[in-house]
């Protein structure tokens, strides 16, 4: 069975363990979109986080990117 990590770059092929909090909420959501793809719930949280934290990361970085750093501010000789 195809987990759909196959296709996530991972830093360690070995699972690692977490313990983590859910909300009830993403518990139950989790539990209903595993059923339909057919992984474990685990899995479907792990890819998840996975692909959503790769997409934070490059929405950050093309906005750092994007904003012009601030120009220097300029001193008058003497330094005050």
């Amino acid at each position: 069975m195809r987990t759909g990590l196959d296709t996530v770059p991972t830093m360690s092929k070995e699972p690692k363990t977490a313990t983590v909090r859910l909300t009830p909420e993403a518990l139950k959501w989790a539990k209903i979109a595993s059923g339909y793809s057919g992984e474990s719930i685990a899995e479907y949280i792990s890819r998840t986080i996975v692909e959503q934290g790769m997409k934070d990361v490059d929405t950050y970085h093309a906005r750092i990117k994007a904003t012009p750093p601030p120009s220097p501010k300029h001193r008058p000789k003497g330094g005050k």
